[in-house]
């Protein structure tokens, strides 16, 4: 309706500051997700809203993001999903990573939803979805690995979520001598991030 109304510099001045309202909230409102239980190991999260944080939109997206936010009520928490080096840039996921979405499909969701190309580098180097990352574990690793993902599902089915948040730690980084595109090594930053909803958000 702004047609109709006297074309002032007062007109454009809230016809500009309406514009940069919408575009605030397109562009930097988070999901609030209420964090449910699927079933003893694995957490389901459901919409129930957006919210602008102050911080948040200060934090460049990334496919494969260096941080796991999650939601306690109405504030929102971001902890580190492994170590951020001095001078690493903190990111954050707008949603989705190349754990389980394809390269394209990403950047035609980021592109058409929030008006830019990702250049990170899941995208810029074409990381593998998770089912295509490399497997195969150095014989001496294979019992540790395997012992330490069944102790960790153990303390979530006993309602241990924080002995399972060390556990997950201690075992990301018995494991810095594999690639970093390996499929334990991811298994585990996705575990992490389930522990301290489980922990926190439920």
């Amino acid at each position: 309706a702004m047609e109709y109304l006297e074309r002032t510099k007062k007109t454009y001045s809230v016809t500009r500051l309406l514009y940069q309202y919408q575009a605030a909230i397109r562009y930097n409102a988070h999901q609030i997700d209420q964090s449910s239980k699927k079933n003893a190991t694995q957490v389901e999260l459901s919409a129930v809203g957006n919210a602008i944080y102050p911080i948040l939109p200060l934090i460049n997206h990334s496919c494969d993001a260096n941080t796991i936010r999650f939601n306690i009520g109405n504030k929102v928490v971001l902890v580190a999903s492994r170590d951020i080096k001095a001078g690493e840039k903190v990111t954050d996921s707008y949603g989705m990573t190349f754990i389980e979405t394809p390269k394209k499909i990403r950047i035609k969701n980021f592109e058409s939803k929030y008006n830019f190309v990702c250049q990170c580098d899941a995208c810029t180097k074409d990381y593998p979805l998770f089912k295509d990352l490399e497997k195969e574990l150095p014989e001496q690793s294979i019992s540790l690995v395997e012992t330490a993902f069944d102790e960790i599902e153990t303390n979530l089915v006993n309602n241990e979520p924080l002995l399972a948040i060390e556990m997950t730690k201690q075992l990301f980084k018995s494991l810095e001598n594999l690639p970093y595109l390996h499929a334990a090594k991811q298994r585990t930053r996705v575990l992490l991030g389930t522990c301290y909803r489980m922990a926190y958000s439920i």
